[in-house]
């Protein structure tokens, strides 16, 4: 009854000729074939033995179960002798675990989420260039963000990029392929530029001033600002995102795809560093959870926007309509699923992040009541009637803005891209081919080698010249063809609630914010920084 040795060697042989065959390639959105096909080969064996070799069932099956473990155990053991001694990042340091799974980010991430200060403990540890993952390099230096993130770079998205949805029925987001991108990337710069800009910036100027009535209404009381601010930002982009508020500053309530989506983004932010991971848990029904009802909920604004119909380019009055004209009627005609993927990540895309900036910026301000000052001060000389003007240009708000970007990056972890087949040199070091790497945001943006002081709020060193050797390691909207697509929008924004908010309201930390290092270590990197409670007093000025 018992399987012969040489069948046991074979199978040993055809794991070694499999991991042979997949070391090279990228199966992490492959596991469900692969699977199957184990599955498959399993059962077929099974039958074999039963039909052909005339053993019972139970025979047949233990003879399988024996074969079958003995090539997993050797494609595992194959595997981990690789990752730890022959593959091509070996002499890269890094945590041993990290050399041979990428789950021990997951482990750590779940545990803390807080990927970002994990990967600087990594870099002040073992050095620049740190081995996070089996294949996987974060480089902390300013020469790697041209070399990875630039226009005319090789390097491609990493398979992160393809953690919803596969290649081509996505979002913008999740689209690799740069000539493809570049079609998709032209009716979001439609949406976004200067023209499409100023049309928005009446709607966004009403809800601002909603803000200011609810700060108002609150006569000096506590109130939490991150909460306000993230009712604020989803109620922009609900409005010029997809033609309807999220009413949260009128009702003083989240909506319910506003909770969805946030529980939802967990699943980017700690599985998601296993990108197949969650692709897979997606696949099983009951699993998705939140993320599949936020799903739900964009694909049902996105047929209700095409049913009523959309105007032609010159007549656009939201983002997600601009996209479906181009989408539907343009150059790609997409399918439902990437319209559908666009139609969250207007919402994504234009929320979380700008929430979390504008919370940062008054976790500073009110941490620093003589910048405060200052700013109030420049806002009024540039103002005296105390109506902010979008077309005058306020340097000091400026500087105050993108230090606050530079100190806490929206988006706090390296974006990860996917070196060329043939390899890059970064800085005289030799990266292989086919290999993610990344630069580390937050940890770039508090680097001494770029920036004096380095963890310190000090608006000034944009105005005084110091930031502009720190400006090549500033990123907090990357760079090159992947380069958020709203910026713009993201400054129209910050710019106006910054000005009207300082100009109208003091802004007073309540005690239990006055320890700065605890509000800052509650901050969340779930890709996307999530920031804690920040409770502000906004006293009106007379």
């Amino acid at each position: 009854m018992a399987v012969k040795f040489i069948h046991h060697l074979l199978y040993s042989v055809f794991a070694l000729i499999f991991h042979r065959i997949i070391l090279y390639r990228e199966v992490d959105f492959h596991i469900f074939p692969i699977l199957g096909l184990f599955l498959f080969s399993y059962s077929s064996l099974t039958y074999t033995f039963h039909h052909f070799g005339h053993y019972t069932l139970q025979q047949s099956l233990l003879k399988s179960t024996s074969l079958a473990s003995t090539f997993l155990i050797t494609l595992t053991i194959s595997i981990l002798l690789h990752r730890t001694f022959f593959h091509r990042l070996r002499r890269f340091p890094g945590p041993f675990w990290a050399r041979i799974t990428k789950f021990y980010a997951v482990r750590k991430a779940w545990i803390v989420p807080r990927s970002y200060e994990q990967t600087a403990a990594l870099h002040a540890k073992y050095g620049n260039i740190v081995r996070v993952g089996p294949r996987e390099l974060s480089i902390l230096n300013a020469a790697a963000i041209p070399a990875i993130y630039s226009s005319t770079t090789p390097c491609i998205r990493g398979p992160f990029h393809n953690l919803s949805a596969a290649e081509g029925k996505g979002s913008l987001f999740n689209t690799r392929n740069k000539p493809t991108h570049a079609q998709r990337r032209r009716a979001w710069d439609r949406a976004m530029n200067t023209t499409s800009i100023a049309s928005y910036t009446g709607r966004v100027d009403g809800l601002v001033t909603l803000l200011l009535q609810r700060l108002s209404e609150a006569n000096g009381e506590p109130m939490d600002w991150t909460k306000m601010a993230r009712y604020l930002a989803f109620d922009i982009i609900g409005e010029i995102g997809l033609g309807q508020s999220f009413g949260g500053l009128q009702k003083m309530e989240t909506h319910p795809a506003v909770e969805e989506l946030e529980q939802a983004v967990w699943w980017f932010g700690v599985p998601g560093l296993v990108p197949w991971l969650v692709r897979a848990m997606a696949e099983i029904p009951g699993l998705s959870g939140s993320m599949g009802a936020f799903i739900k909920w964009a694909e049902e604004q996105m047929q209700v926007k095409l049913e009523a119909g959309f105007k032609t380019d010159k007549e656009q009055k939201d983002i997600l309509s601009c996209l479906l004209s181009d989408e539907v009627c343009g150059y790609g005609k997409m399918s439902r699923e990437s319209s559908a993927d666009d139609t969250r990540l207007v919402v994504i895309a234009g929320s979380d992040t700008t929430s979390a900036a504008l919370s940062s910026l008054f976790f500073y301000l009110a941490h620093q009541p003589t910048i405060y000052a200052k700013l109030h001060t420049t806002l009024l000389s540039a103002f005296p009637s105390g109506q902010w003007n979008p077309h005058t240009p306020i340097p000091y708000l400026d500087a105050v803005i993108n230090e606050t970007l530079r100190l806490q990056p929206p988006v706090p972890s390296g974006l990860v891209r996917t070196t060329p087949k043939e390899g890059l040199t970064i800085d005289g070091t030799f990266i292989p081919g086919d290999i993610h790497v990344s630069v580390p945001t937050w940890s770039i943006h508090r680097d001494p080698r770029y920036w004096d002081r380095a963890d310190e709020f000090l608006p000034e060193r944009w105005l005084e010249g110091e930031a502009s050797e720190g400006r090549k390691a500033w990123i907090p909207f990357t760079t090159g063809a992947y380069a958020c697509a709203g910026k713009s929008l993201a400054y129209l924004e910050m710019r106006m609630v910054a000005a009207r908010v300082v100009m109208r309201f003091r802004c007073e930390l309540t005690k239990e914010m006055e320890d700065a290092a605890a509000w800052e270590r509650g901050i969340r990197d779930l890709f996307m920084g999530q920031n804690p409670r920040l409770w502000l007093k906004f006293q009106e000025r007379l």
